[in-house]
């Protein structure tokens, strides 16, 4: 006791330390926060905007399609200033501020209703560009850059994206007849020098924002595939691992001993079980509560596996019975095997509380090259565990038939 008290001091005040360490950190930090003021919450929200927890999610690749449509209307404000047109001018400021305002709302509005006004705002901004400066400047691209767009959509219903396009397509034509027609407000000649310049970089900005949303959509295909794997792995777990113990479960070692039954009358290699039973369990379930039983079955597992090793699989059987398949033919050797495992698990401490436990095994072990089939082989390994038990447990037992 004269030793504990001491440890635990030590324990307390070496946890104590860096408890006042990041306090005296988080101090330091509230006082930054609060000098940084209004950039600070810029930041903060742009760094939620950039999240890694939608970075490759879809309505993200929207959002920086976003990103590049306020960065986009920008250059234009200062194009259409120098062209002496303020219709555009105006426009393109109310623009670049709706973007402002779609990118601050992502996380507080549905992402269909930031995306469709985006939509809006493209489809209107490259009619009225283009009924008021003509055909040639390149404003309709963006019409063809968005139609495809439309299909990452987070629609509602599976005509939406089909529905959109067709209306792009449709706007697309009626532009190009509008203009045809009555011709552009402005007239070409005043501008005719800016035109060649004009299409070439609403062609780059075109095609860079469809090769940037196509790069982000991979990105995110993989991602998503990636996270797919990762979810079919942790199905594939829950299905064939024991959640309490984390070895194999009964179904999982069934498979295992119809693959072993397969290779043997393959090649003609026998395999042995051991069939394990924990003593006198439900006396620990009823003195000290079942959260105590689960500690005991964790521990008991823990030492199992390390026992046990590359020489076999685990599993719990059910209860506190545990099934080992052993890569070994000779029913000897088995029993040196299960001998070993039971001096293991008996010397093995298991904590609970202030409570400490080691607790014994009874074993049963038998041999494939016995037997007729798998059944008859786990049954006998069982009743040979239950003659075990009447001998005073906390023993094997094998013997050759």
């Amino acid at each position: 006791m004269k030793d504990i008290i001491p440890r635990l001091l030590l324990r307390r005040f070496a946890i104590f330390r860096p408890m006042l360490f990041h306090r005296a950190l988080a101090v330091i930090h509230i006082e930054k926060q609060k000098k940084k003021g209004a950039l600070s919450r810029l930041t903060s929200l742009i760094g939620g905007f950039f999240s890694s927890t939608r970075l490759h999610s879809r309505t993200f690749l929207f959002s920086i399609v976003m990103v590049i449509c306020a960065v986009v209307h920008s250059t234009f404000i200062f194009i259409f200033a120098n062209f002496g047109i303020p219709d555009l001018v105006y426009f393109n400021i109310f623009s670049v501020l709706l973007y402002i305002a779609l990118i601050c709302l992502f996380n507080y509005y549905p992402s269909w209703v930031v995306i469709f006004a985006a939509y809006m705002e493209i489809c209107l901004h490259a009619s009225y560009a283009t009924v008021l400066i003509g055909w040639d400047f390149g404003f309709p691209m963006y019409l063809v850059c968005i139609a495809p767009l439309v299909f990452f959509y987070p629609k509602k219903k599976a005509f939406e994206p089909y529905l959109y396009s067709l209306l792009t397509v449709f706007l697309f034509i009626l532009l190009k007849l509008y203009v045809k027609s009555h011709g552009a407000v402005y007239p070409l000649y005043l501008m005719s020098k800016y035109v060649t310049p004009m299409y070439l970089y609403n062609s780059i900005v075109s095609f860079g924002m469809v090769i940037a949303f196509s790069a982000a959509c991979t990105s995110s295909n993989e991602a998503m595939n990636k996270e797919l794997v990762e979810k079919n792995e942790s199905l594939l777990r829950l299905a064939n691992i024991d959640p309490l113990t984390g070895l194999l479960n009964r179904r999982s070692m069934m498979t295992r001993i119809a693959a072993a039954e397969e290779e043997r009358t393959a090649s003609g290699k026998s395999y042995c079980v051991l069939l394990c039973d924990i003593d006198d369990f439900k006396f620990v379930n009823d003195s000290f509560g079942h959260n105590c039983g689960d500690s005991v079955l964790q521990g008991v597992a823990s030492a199992i596996s390390a026992s046990i090793g590359e020489k076999g699989s685990v599993c719990r059987w059910g209860g506190e019975e545990f099934l080992i398949l052993l890569d070994c033919e000779s029913g000897e050797q088995a029993f040196r095997i299960a001998e070993a495992l039971r001096v293991d698990v008996q010397n093995t401490d298991i904590e609970f509380g202030d409570n400490i436990f080691n607790a014994t095994m009874t074993i049963g072990v038998a041999c494939r090259a016995e037997f007729s089939d798998s059944d008859e082989l786990i049954s006998n390994a069982d009743r040979r565990m239950y003659k075990g038990k009447r001998d005073g447990k906390n023993r094997v037992i094998y013997f050759q038939r």
